[in-house]
């Protein structure tokens, strides 16, 4: 760093001119490559929508408990009544094969209509029987999940769009 006389060298201010001006350069690729990449997770949550609808209805077992009046699904399955009828959020529950029981939907209900008419841009199947769409940035993504309660196929439906 310094010479025999006490001096800086010049060279040596360059050299850590450059190698400063090199990080600052890979720190900035480094944060663009990892921030600036669109990431949907609309998908994930709606997969975690459907399965914390899936928990409530299994913990509980009784279909028509669901229609009682002292029953609140938003409290039983933690979710938040705010964020959910807020526009960008929808479940649903239907019992198939069944006139006894009205479709109970949650949220925005133009997003099950809205599921139905998706041209899918791409389909994830998972192993749990969950199937999920995304349409796209404008169409929510949407899960539908078919599950088995008391000998009765309920069909649950989510969807997200942000």
């Amino acid at each position: 760093m310094f010479n025999i006389r006490g001096d800086l060298r010049v060279s040596d201010i360059l050299l850590f001119l450059f190698f400063m001006i090199l990080v600052g350069f890979m720190v900035k690729i480094g944060s663009g490559v990892l921030f600036n990449k669109g990431i949907e997770t609309n998908t994930i949550e709606a997969q975690i929508i459907l399965e914390k609808v899936e928990s409530v209805l299994l913990s509980n077992e009784n279909i028509e408990q669901l229609y009682s009046d002292s029953f609140s699904i938003y409290s039983e399955g933690d979710f938040d009544q705010e964020i959910i009828e807020n526009g960008q959020y929808f479940f649903g529950i239907e019992v198939v094969n069944s006139d006894d029981f009205i479709p109970l939907t949650y949220g925005t209900k133009d997003f099950k209509v809205e599921c139905g008419l998706l041209k899918s841009i791409d389909k994830y199947s998972f192993s749990d029987g969950t199937i999920c769409e995304t349409g796209g940035e404008n169409l929510p993504s949407c899960c539908i999940k078919e599950v088995l309660i008391n000998s009765q196929t309920v069909r649950l439906l989510s969807a997200v769009r942000k």
